[in-house]
């Protein structure tokens, strides 16, 4: 029996009589919960009383001057990094690499970034175009648990010589944001000095 690819929005799922075998889906359905449960670590884990706004660590970390933004790129260079381990397209790469750049852009304004960073949540946001490419579902809130449904297999929509490389570029690319205030702190003190 041939497969039958079912196109829906976006997502191309292969509905096949083969399905994943049970190491394959719990693999990718743990990866997904851990990647699920370090989003709402870093965006949503506590509830600000006064306000009923839900924060995370990432902005928190964000304070923490000169070396947040550093700790908020390595956690979301992880997401990356396990997105190229599930194989996932490169529009959902491009995804996750333009809320990372903009998390990044927005942290390196004092103060209003990480105002910024609360509304925003890049990370929980990249978590989310994965599951919505997977069509996985959360079946429990508390310990983030994932499903995947019982009769897809996403289908790779790009080759791994292509994910790699687009993978080291956008991580070299996030360093040399990182590396900018690092810098030009370096240049401000040597001028300062100098004088």
């Amino acid at each position: 029996m041939q497969p039958k690819t079912i196109v829906k929005g976006k997502h191309e799922i292969v509905v096949s009589d083969h399905l994943l075998s049970p190491i394959e889906r719990e693999k990718i359905e743990r990866s997904l919960s851990r990647l699920s449960k370090l989003a709402t670590l870093l965006d949503d884990q506590f509830e600000l009383p006064v306000i009923k706004k839900r924060i995370g660590l990432d902005p928190i970390i964000g304070l923490i001057p000169g070396g947040g933004d550093w700790i908020s790129w390595v956690i979301s260079t992880y997401i990356i990094w396990e997105a190229l381990r599930l194989k996932v397209p490169i529009r959902v790469l491009f995804g996750i690499g333009r809320n990372i750049t903009t998390d990044f852009l927005v942290g390196y304004v004092p103060g209003i970034g990480d105002i910024i960073d609360v509304l925003l949540k890049a990370n929980k946001r990249s978590v989310d175009l994965l599951l919505k490419h997977f069509n996985a579902s959360v079946v429990s809130t508390e310990n983030q648990s994932i499903i995947l449904p019982e009769n897809a297999h996403i289908k790779p929509t790009s080759s791994a010589l292509i994910r790699y490389p687009l993978g080291v570029a956008l991580v070299t690319f996030f360093a040399i944001l990182a590396a900018i205030p690092l810098t030009l702190t370096y240049f401000l003190a040597q001028w300062w000095f100098a004088l």
